[in-house]
């Protein structure tokens, strides 16, 4: 027998084994979000290329400058400059220019004013990259949704594969890259960046990290102001806590997280207008767009229109969201996911204008297309759930078109985005 004592010179001096370090793989729940995101913004590319053709030069006298603000393009312009179409070019005045106030004794004020309505954190994150590497805006806007999107998909993707597996979480990706508006993911809009923060928001909720989902319900509440229905998902994941096993039940510092969470979710609502009232004072009332000021929004309009069965029926239609997020084929999503299912359109109905583009607002309704994929609740999955995902995704390709090529690209007879 060798001991330490009698062990050999040789056997002392033998060189270790070699320490084998593991590369980073990309794992499924990696690369199937990233690689769905980028073959839909190709195909959106390919698409917003042709469609671009028959966009008219701006501005245009007919069009009272609704499509033009900071630059002038020709007719057909070509894909970079499509890019900034629609709000897109206030979010290139404030990446290139940045928030500024009207000169004293100024009269025509309404665009420097304006510019204030959109919150800083997509703008200024292009800036960023404006700054750092000199690349047009163009470039540095796709640069930037790229990657945000790509993270925005990879979380809803682990979201969604811890609740209810794999092939929910493909679908739902699959579903939100190729929705009618999906579009927005990659040109001069703040979708991509909002996408990233709120499903990571829901993430940090799931797996109850509540003082770091607070960091980004911030950063969110200065991206998009949507952030007041997260405190009903906070509120939503609180109570099935609560009534779930005792061992899972909230110590006291999580109490505390959910607390200062759901209180900076609503808060989170009027950040940027506070602080736009801080800058530009009570002389402009710019604090925010006018949709957000209106009062109970889609309610109060249908009710001027139509009477008390105009909110009833929209009413009905959020309580159908309700009954539908209990289901087992929305449910098992997840408390985040299904909550946010009705309580964020109830937010967009209460706060906005009725106007077309709730098509944009409802992109980030995320498992609303879900309800018309046929998913498996248990066992495999069976050749009718993917061709039922395909025809949805068809289908919902289809209607990205129509809206690319009659609402996104201007022409004399478009229709609002």
């Amino acid at each position: 027998m060798t001991t330490a004592s009698t062990a050999t010179p040789a056997a002392r001096l033998e060189p270790a084994a070699p320490v084998v370090r593991s590369r980073w793989r990309p794992t499924r729940a990696t690369w199937v979000p990233v690689l769905v995101f980028l073959v839909s913004r190709i195909v959106d590319g390919i698409v917003l290329a042709v469609a671009g053709h028959r966009q008219i030069a701006l501005p245009d006298p007919a069009l009272q400058r609704l499509a033009a603000v900071d630059h002038a393009t020709p007719a057909d312009p070509g894909y970079l400059e499509l890019v900034s179409n629609w709000d897109g070019q206030w979010y290139q005045f404030l990446a290139t220019q940045g928030y500024h106030l009207p000169a004293p004794g100024a009269t025509n004020t309404a665009d420097v004013l304006w510019s204030w309505a959109f919150p800083p954190g997509f703008p200024m994150t292009v800036r960023v990259l404006l700054e750092t590497t000199g690349v047009p805006f163009p470039v540095a806007v796709t640069l930037v949704n790229l990657v945000a999107g790509a993270v925005g998909m990879t979380l809803l993707y682990r979201l969604v594969d811890r609740t209810a597996g794999a092939f929910a979480a493909t679908s739902l990706v699959a579903l939100t890259c190729f929705a009618p508006t999906a579009l927005l993911f990659q040109v001069a809009y703040s979708e991509s960046l909002a996408l990233a923060l709120l499903c990571a928001v829901l993430l940090l909720v799931h797996r109850r990290r509540y003082w770091w989902a607070l960091v980004a319900v911030v950063a969110l509440a200065l991206t998009r102001v949507i952030t007041a229905p997260l405190a009903v998902v906070v509120a939503a994941h609180a109570w099935s806590r609560f009534r779930g096993p005792a061992d899972s039940r909230p110590s006291r510092r999580e109490w505390s997280g959910m607390a200062a969470l759901g209180l900076a979710s609503v808060a989170g609502a009027f950040l940027w207008a506070f602080v736009v009232g801080l800058a530009v004072g009570e002389q402009t009332g710019a604090t925010t767009r006018p949709g957000m000021l209106s009062k109970l929004g889609w309610f109060s309009r249908l009710g001027a229109e139509f009477g008390i069965g105009g909110p009833v029926v929209l009413a009905g239609i959020i309580l159908v969201l309700v009954l539908v997020s209990r289901t087992p084929r929305i449910a098992g999503l997840g408390v985040e996911l299904s909550t946010w299912l009705w309580c964020y359109p109830l937010y967009i109905f209460g706060v906005t204008e009725i106007h077309t583009g709730i098509l944009r607002y409802l992109l980030l309704c995320l498992p609303l297309p879900m309800l018309f994929v046929l998913r498996p609740l248990t066992g495999r999955v069976r050749p009718h759930h993917v061709a039922s995902l395909a025809v949805v995704c068809l289908v919902s390709l289809g209607l990205q078109v129509w809206w690319i090529s009659q609402s996104f690209v201007v022409t004399r007879d478009f229709i609002m985005p």
